[in-house]
Parts: structure tokens; C-alpha cells; sequence
């Protein structure tokens, strides 16, 4: 069983629901379905529907509460990741893509296709 699908079979939430509510833009219903984080999948999800929403203050302060009280070093290139989602909303775009390369090279070394990918969009859109 891969890393993530223990990680997934830990959660009680519903990932493909989390998933579709996300892709349709329902941040806040994202937010309503995770009452605790209890993994950092939670944590992600969460991220992505305050940082959906405009609620930049919210993401950074959530990001900045965890990143110090979970350690697992599977997981530096998202930590890096949604600090550059939260510099690209507060316009800091230089630092963001230097956050971005960053957290691309980590993805490769820890073989995680799918972040990878999603990386390199945003580093094609600040291109």
C-alpha cells in the first residue's frame, strides 16, 4: 500500500467528494465537510478552499500554526508549496517562483508525480 493511500485509508473524510467540491469552486463547503485536521491531507484541502476563498490571512496563519508542530520530511516540498501559493496571492511573484523551483526540486527527489505536476503549472503561469 502506497504512503498515500495508508495516508487515505487513515482519514474518515471522503476524498473524491473533497476533490469534486473543490474542482467546482465550493471552498467554503470544503471547509464545512473537514471539522478537524487530523492528517496533513487534511491540512492541504483545507489550504486550497481558504486560499479558493481569498482568505489569504486564514491560509498563512493555519500554514505557519502546523508547519512547526508536524514534522515528516515527506512532506517539505508542500510545505514550500503553499507558502508560494500564499506569496502568488499576495503578490510577491518573485519570491513565489523562487519558492516554486524550490519545491519542484523536493517533489522530484521524493518521486510525487502529481505535485510535481501541479507545480509546473503554476511555474508556467508566472512564466
Amino acid at each position: 500500500m502506497s504512503k498515500i493511500n495508508r495516508r487515505k485509508a487513515l482519514c474518515k473524510h471522503d476524498w473524491p467528494k473533497i476533490q469534486k467540491l473543490l474542482e467546482n469552486d465550493l471552498f467554503q463547503e470544503v471547509i464545512d465537510e473537514i471539522d478537524n485536521i487530523d492528517t496533513l491531507t487534511d491540512l492541504w484541502y483545507i489550504l486550497d478552499a481558504y486560499l479558493g476563498l481569498g482568505k489569504i490571512k486564514k491560509a498563512e496563519e493555519l500554514l505557519n500554526f502546523w508547519k512547526y508542530r508536524i514534522s515528516n520530511p515527506m512532506s517539505d516540498s508542500y510545505w514550500i508549496f503553499y507558502e508560494a501559493l500564499i506569496k502568488m496571492k499576495k503578490n510577491q511573484l518573485g519570491k513565489a517562483k523562487i519558492d516554486l523551483k524550490k519545491a519542484i526540486e523536493i517533489a522530484i527527489k521524493e518521486k510525487d508525480e502529481k505535485l510535481r505536476k501541479r507545480i509546473q503549472l503554476f511555474l508556467k503561469d508566472l512564466n
